[in-house]
């Protein structure tokens, strides 16, 4: 999607992508209308995740990531896609920006990030996924507070795989 703002971030114009891409705002993308109009009223219509329950937070940051000299971010909307976001400042102090649905990627990224910290069999944490959720619970502890790990070992787990096949082990 192709955005075009003046000096004063006044739309000047969208294109037909760009509107598709921030469909809950579509009604107020009209020429003349500021962006932080655009960026409030998808505000209230729930279309910034990461927006909710820090609105004002979120807007103050946007809005400085906008007026900034140059722009590359990733957002995620509230449908489940993530854009990639680039902003360019003009010579004329207005701004140009282009967006492009990462949503593929953002997903790719995370069934590897889930494959490496998971086991394929059962679904459950492998030893990397562990010592994360180790590390956070450890360092989030509350004064007074301790951590308690369990441990089962299955001793000669290896011979019951060799002898009695892998179904065998798969069930124990």
């Amino acid at each position: 999607g192709f955005v075009l703002y003046y000096a004063e971030h006044k739309l000047v114009a969208c294109n037909r992508l760009y509107r598709e891409l921030y469909h809950l705002s579509t009604d107020v993308m009209r020429p003349g209308t500021s962006f932080e109009e655009i960026l409030k009223y998808g505000l209230d219509h729930g279309q910034y995740i990461e927006a909710i329950g820090r609105e004002e937070e979120w807007l103050t940051e946007r809005l400085a990531e906008h007026n900034s000299a140059d722009t590359e971010i990733e957002q995620p909307l509230a449908d489940g896609r993530w854009l990639q976001i680039v902003e360019r400042k003009t010579r004329d102090g207005g701004r140009v920006g282009l967006r492009v649905d990462i949503t593929k990627i953002k997903q790719q990224q995370q069934t590897l990030d889930r494959m490496t910290r998971t086991d394929d069999l059962t679904g459950l944490l492998n030893r990397r996924g562990l010592i994360d959720v180790l590390t956070s619970l450890s360092e989030n502890l509350r004064s007074g507070q301790r951590l308690v790990i369990f441990q089962v070992d299955l001793d000669r787990f290896k011979t019951i795989n060799d002898f009695r096949g892998h179904a065998a082990g798969d069930q124990m």
